[in-house]
């Protein structure tokens, strides 16, 4: 008897174990080990879980699902867990640690569903996935077996929805030139910007932060239901989701001229809204730019404290982003934190804030230089071990403020940027400050919002990737016949031509309207290029080192015909590299400048002026790039006047005469001028261009005068007489 009632007892035994773990909230039917429940048999979805995998979920009053419920081997079920997980997104990568799930936990005690990103090498186990869950409230897998896992997992595995995270924020061309339909969006945090059949458009995220382009789904993970208000973003979440576009009415809409005319008239002072206005078009397409030559460029606003020089900075950023969050400052940021913030978005503009000569350290300093123009990021060896070598990537255009012009390294960084003066304004007029409180309300998404002006300047990127290049080269070979091509000036007309460019586009490739000309702009772009290059030639090393040098000639530390001379030779005969020798005519009237530079470099070394530890033959290579330099002369006399001291009756001691009595002679110290001489090698350098340039008059002595002795004023007879100084 035993033996038959045997299987009818373990079904009433399964079937009281599974009512008695029911809840209130559990979906009131009667459980049967005979058959499937109707929710169940009525679910193709849950029908193909049972017959694939062996389990159907439990539900609640809701229908929601909230647990496992598993067919034992020989009859009867299991009750596992008190959570069930619905599968949602599959972030794909071929990084281990960035391939990722996403599931939805609904639980059987709670009403309020979770839901938790994890990474795809948690679901490998039972003991690996408990390792996230324990970190959950009310999340337990009670019950359940390696086994039951395993199946759960197995059915999940067919159910994701296989997308790609977005990392980086903006225009998502990895390269400049690419026309791969892939790529060709602009990703906000809460949406992209395409074209679809030639109608450019805006497509928010779903509830889960993925959005589809080209048939392929990408992860937006700050507005996903994931992090949203959840309290657990991160700050990179953070400052991503500042990157919003916001649908603004029509009746608020400011246009493309209402703003640029803003800007313009606000920042009128030194032409620096013109200068922002483009720039702030630039940066929207700085990969289709920065592909062509590898160079780009940054504004930098310098002005006194309360100038208004971040005002402008951040005007230009709220064109992208709101206005409110915070700027990177250079003094107290971290390298890593501004690495971090070049490679997050893709033309969108950072603002660098404070920046001064001084303090700044090198590291930073370097990192400017290749972020501003060339976009070279930091090199570093991935890994501990191992040769790969990986390059901090810069996507983002910056704007530099600060109190001071970047002077260090030789001016290195001041070549690549546009410096613009922001001076400390002075009894603004009410219109002046209505203008500029309209500008900043218009600039708050809160209040109004800039999104749709970026949406019709982000519909250009096809005439930018087309036009661009050859907008660019014209406008550099118009400023290389407007401007004398020497120094420092191709570098910056390099950079200027960036934004003539862009205003030759604008103005005759759109609709848009400037509030400026070409015409006016290269007037103004050839202005700043002279004003540029005279800030730098007063304050390079060489500058320095003259400047050091005029001081030292005053203090007597160097000295003319000594360690320099200025004449009037009729030719050169100058040295070229190989030994050979060339003779090179002076035209008449112009002095020369010869330097023997060792030895005013001997004492310059010595000054407070070398602070950047510039070398001897750092100043010689620099001398022979001068648009003074002549040539290296081997061998030169040089004579100068030597002042020593003598006994006035010679060297010899007293002597003795026959009397006995000592011969006095005068040892009483004089001061005697000695002519000296040395030939030496030096540097000849044209005296006039050198003065126009550094605008420094090293000559000290005076031609005297010719004057007749008056008898009236020489009542002893002495003019005309030898002298054994001449004071």
């Amino acid at each position: 008897m035993t033996e038959i009632l045997k299987p009818y007892l373990a079904k009433r035994k399964s079937r009281m174990a599974i009512n008695a773990q029911r809840s209130d909230d559990d979906f009131e039917e009667e459980y049967n080990p005979e058959e499937l429940p109707s929710y169940v048999s009525e679910n193709p979805e849950y029908m193909e879980m049972f017959h694939q995998c062996g389990y159907y979920p439990k539900i609640n009053k809701d229908h929601e699902p909230v647990c496992y419920i598993f067919k034992n081997d020989k009859s009867g079920h299991t009750l596992v867990g008190d959570f069930y997980l619905t599968p949602l997104l599959h972030i794909y990568s071929d990084d281990k640690e960035a391939n990722k799930r996403v599931l939805k936990i609904t639980r059987r005690y709670y009403k309020n569903p979770l839901y938790i990103e994890i990474s795809s090498k948690a679901l490998l186990k039972k003991a690996t996935i408990e390792e996230e869950l324990i970190m959950l409230e009310a999340v337990n897998f009670t019950n359940g077996e390696e086994k039951h896992w395993t199946k759960i997992r197995e059915y999940m595995s067919r159910h994701f929805v296989t997308c790609t995270e977005v990392t980086t924020y903006g225009n998502q061309q990895e390269d400049g030139l690419s026309r791969r339909e892939d790529n060709m969006f602009f990703a906000f945090a809460n949406g992209i910007f395409h074209t679809i059949d030639g109608v450019p458009r805006f497509d928010p995220v779903n509830e889960l932060g993925v959005v589809t382009h080209n048939k392929k789904n990408y992860y937006l993970p700050a507005f996903s239901t994931i992090y949203a208000g959840s309290g657990r973003q991160s700050d990179k979440y953070e400052l991503i989701s500042q990157l919003v576009y916001k649908e603004i009415p029509l009746e608020k809409r400011c246009t493309f001229e209402r703003w640029a005319s803003l800007m313009n008239d606000v920042y009128k002072i030194n032409d620096n809204g013109k200068w922002a206005v483009l720039f702030a078009i630039m940066c929207a397409f700085r990969s289709n730019i920065h592909c062509i030559d590898r160079l780009f460029t940054a504004p930098f606003f310098m002005g006194p404290m309360s100038s208004g020089k971040t005002q402008i900075a951040i005007s230009i950023r709220s064109l992208f982003i709101s206005p409110k969050i915070p700027i990177f400052n250079l003094n107290i940021g971290t390298d890593a934190a501004m690495s971090t913030l070049m490679s997050t978005f893709r033309d969108v503009p950072v603002v660098l804030d404070e920046y001064n000569n001084k303090d700044i350290s090198d590291q930073k300093f370097q990192a400017l230089k290749g972020i501003v123009y060339d976009g070279d990021g930091r090199q570093k060896r991935k890994g501990v071990s191992g040769k790969e070598i990986e390059n901090d990537k810069v996507y983002a255009p910056v704007i530099i403020c600060g109190q001071e012009t970047p002077q260090r390294d030789d001016n290195a960084l001041m070549s690549r940027i546009i410096v613009c003066e922001v001076p400390k304004p002075k009894n603004r007029t009410p219109e002046e400050v209505e203008l500029f409180n309209t500008l900043k309300e218009i600039e708050d998404p809160a209040k109004i919002g800039l999104s749709n002006v970026l949406f019709d300047i982000l519909k250009l990127r096809p005439l930018f990737m087309e036009h661009f290049r050859v907008l660019k080269q014209k406008a550099y070979d118009e400023l290389k016949s407007a401007l004398p091509n020497a120094g420092e000036i191709d570098r910056l007309m390099k950079t200027a031509s960036l934004f003539l460019a862009t205003c030759n586009l604008i103005e005759n490739y759109t609709d848009m309207k400037l509030p400026f000309s070409y015409k006016d702009f290269f007037k103004i772009a050839c202005n700043k290029i002279k004003f540029q290059v005279e800030l730098i030639s007063k304050t390079d090393k060489l500058a320095t080192f003259f400047k050091a040098m005029d001081v030292m000639i005053d203090s007597k530390a160097i000295r003319e015909g000594r360690d320099f001379a200025i004449d009037t030779p009729d030719k050169l005969t100058i040295k070229l590299p190989g030994g050979d020798k060339r003779e090179v005519p002076v035209p008449a009237g112009n002095r020369v400048l010869f330097l023997r530079v060792s030895n005013i470099y001997t004492q310059f070394a010595r000054s407070s002026y070398s602070q950047e530890e510039s070398t001897q033959s750092t100043i010689e290579q620099n001398l022979r790039s001068n648009p003074s330099y002549i040539g290296f002369i081997h061998a030169r006399r040089f004579t100068w006047n030597e002042v020593v001291e003598v006994p006035r009756g010679g060297f010899e001691e007293d002597i003795p005469n026959e009397t006995g009595v000592d011969i006095k002679i005068d040892n009483n110290m004089v001061r005697k001028v000695e002519k000296q001489g040395a030939n030496s090698s030096c540097i000849a350098l044209n005296y006039e261009i050198f003065r126009e340039l550094y605008g420094i008059d090293l000559k000290r002595s005076l031609t005297k005068e010719s004057t007749t002795p008056n008898p009236d004023n020489d009542p002893i007879g002495m003019a005309g007489a030898p002298q054994d100084i001449e004071f």
